[in-house]
């Protein structure tokens, strides 16, 4: 929905039409994920035994899992372990950057490239076929090249982004390699950071808490995310004609990126396939 939006972006007399569109396409899937889906793995008929022993790392019981309960006591021995907070700072860090892509990257287009509103929509909505495609691909790179660790796969999102954004701040001859740089590379980069964290806090604590830990990102992010947005508009050299003016934002959006890398690395090294924490481990403190 948001290529389609971005698209249309520019042109005010289709803005009304598109946000009736994106409307009319949202209520039938947020009624089908509902229904369809559920919270929890053993909840569904579809998930066989097999599965569950999977992603519990041992075997279990279904109708016992179905009768487990969050308890906020779960939760708050999450929050003794440093690495969720170590993680969810990570998480802001390496994720809100991918704001000013898009906000500043469709403003490139225009300004840099002489380019009209329209063309610069379609042109960004292309871009956004990169990560769609991608985020196929990212439990391959998780599961397969990087042997099941997920800080890595999580520091691989931070690391793309941070390499389209730095390329960007000093090289950008044309509008495509612009766009693939700005738009392609960092929304790819959010793309493998949020396909790898909910494995992340799974393995970290109790599958009941993860859900939580998850917003707790989401809310870091939105948090650096309206901090940088705040300040990007300071960052934008008005004296330097074309796209330049914007280098020293991607320049300090790459820099933002690759501090994130320490956040990741000093929290506890988490592996799929490997246990999941049993009461006792998930209870104790751990970085």
């Amino acid at each position: 929905m948001f290529p389609i939006s971005t698209a249309f972006k520019f042109n005010p007399s289709a803005q009304k039409g598109v946000k009736l569109l994106v409307a009319i396409l949202g209520t039938p899937i947020l009624i089908f994920f509902y229904i369809v889906t559920k919270d929890r793995p053993e909840q569904s008929k579809k998930i066989k035994q097999g599965e569950l022993n999977y992603i519990y790392g041992e075997s279990v019981n279904r109708e016992e899992l179905k009768n487990q309960e969050f308890k906020w006591s779960h939760l708050a021995q999450a929050f003794k372990m440093p690495s969720v907070f170590f993680m969810a700072i990570a998480t802001g860090l390496a994720t809100s950057p991918a704001w000013l892509s898009i906000s500043w990257g469709t403003y490139g287009l225009i300004n840099g490239f002489n380019m009209d509103g329209k063309t610069a929509g379609l042109i960004v909505a292309i871009m956004w076929a990169i990560p769609v495609a991608l985020c196929f691909s990212n439990g391959w790179v998780v599961n397969k090249l990087l042997k099941g660790n997920v800080r890595a796969g999580l520091a691989l999102g931070a690391i793309i982004g941070s390499i389209g954004y730095l390329i960007a701040s000093f090289y950008a001859p044309n509008y495509l390699v612009f766009a693939i740089l700005v738009i392609g590379m960092s929304q790819s980069g959010a793309v493998f950071y949020w396909g790898s964290i909910n494995g992340y806090w799974s393995g970290l604590a109790r599958p009941e808490v993860a859900g939580t830990l998850n917003g707790l990102g989401n809310s870091m992010m939105s948090c650096f995310g309206f901090i940088l947005l705040a300040l990007s508009g300071g960052w934008v050299n008005e004296s330097v004609q074309g796209v330049h003016s914007l280098s020293k934002l991607w320049l300090i959006g790459g820099i933002v990126y690759l501090i994130s890398l320490i956040f990741i690395f000093i929290s506890k090294d988490v592996t799929i396939g490997s246990s999941t924490p049993d009461k006792e481990e998930a209870e104790k403190p751990a970085i």
